[in-house]
């Protein structure tokens, strides 16, 4: 961890919370109740997260759609695709993320043009606000942060429009 970084975000960052048994969830106790896959076995919550970790990428980068997003580790291209694909269906995500990008390439590109122009190329995703947010975290970054993203999390979290919501992907945010 470098030192700049926030203590909080260390431990949510690789870390799984400890296994605790759920007394509303049933245990399955015989494979007849629960079907699995012959090819491999799942790993349960009581073993080590290493290998729970390791068998949800495999699985992730055997099953998940290739998206542009998941192409890139620009963390401006991935704050655009976090705040577009709230509430909004994927299909309807891609096209605008990639004319977005095009144009707004860069949180100064964004910064520079008129909210107008953000909130049209927004167009057909629904809750606006976004886009205002959006326009709000460029210009942020460009006055406080020399047009890049800020590099620590709570430098992050006082962007408009970014919150803990965001948490989660922000191993994807580095700068």
């Amino acid at each position: 961890m470098s030192a700049g970084r926030d203590a909080r975000w260390a431990a949510e960052d690789v870390r799984l919370p400890a296994a605790t048994p759920n007394p509303a969830v049933p245990e399955v106790s015989s494979p007849a109740a629960a079907p699995r896959s012959t090819s491999s076995p799942a790993p349960t919550l009581g073993e080590d997260t290493g290998v729970l970790q390791r068998s949800l990428l495999a699985w992730a980068r055997a099953a998940g759609r290739d998206l542009p997003w998941r192409r890139t580790r620009d963390p401006w291209a991935v704050l655009v695709s976090e705040l577009m694909l709230q509430q909004t269906q994927v299909a309807r995500v891609v096209p605008r993320y990639e004319a977005f990008l095009a144009r707004f390439p860069t949180p100064a590109a964004c910064a520079g043009a008129p909210a107008g122009d953000v909130i049209r190329l927004w167009a057909g995703l629904g809750y606006n606000r976004r886009a205002l947010h959006l326009h709000g975290a460029a210009a942020a970054a460009v006055a406080r942060h020399g047009g890049r993203l800020p590099g620590t999390l709570s430098a992050l979290l006082r962007l408009p429009g970014v919150g803990r919501v965001h948490r989660p992907r922000r191993a994807r945010l580095r700068v």
